[in-house]
């Protein structure tokens, strides 16, 4: 069996249009942790991927409510709950700074996610249902 080599190569730092096209659930050493992964869509770097991970925790003190709101564009009501399906395909601004580990390697960290508000966002294919207030956030 032959595997291809990745070379990973940072696009960092600076600003940069992207959009989340995946999030994984993992489990790690201090708990189960979300894995977001943004393409860039713009510049040079089009279609880079840079990924960062946060909690799976959903509190307004969390990494992940932070993001999630900046993805919807708008503040996220009171008492609701997050599918992170409804993250997909959302366009926001990264801030990235590059870094590098005790060995020397390279890589991008996101600093934070900005909304995009020039960004059209895609509309939820299911019809929002409970506390779900407008038709393009599912709140």
């Amino acid at each position: 069996m032959k595997i291809e080599q990745v070379i990973y190569e940072p696009i960092g730092p600076g600003a940069f249009r992207a959009k989340l096209v995946d999030i994984q659930e993992r489990a790690g050493s201090f708990g189960d942790f979300v894995l977001c992964v943004f393409e860039v869509l713009d510049g040079p770097h089009a279609g880079a991927k840079v990924s960062g991970a946060c909690s799976a925790r959903f509190s307004t003190q969390s990494k992940l409510y932070a993001w999630a709101t900046a993805l919807f564009g708008k503040a996220i009501p009171k008492k609701s709950d997050l599918d992170t399906d409804d993250l997909l395909g959302r366009v926001c601004q990264l801030e990235i700074e590059t870094r590098a580990n005790a060995d020397g390697k390279v890589f991008d960290r996101i600093v934070s996610v900005r909304a995009d508000r020039q960004a059209e966002q895609p509309r939820p294919s299911a019809a929002p249902s409970g506390a779900r207030i407008a038709a393009e956030v599912p709140f």
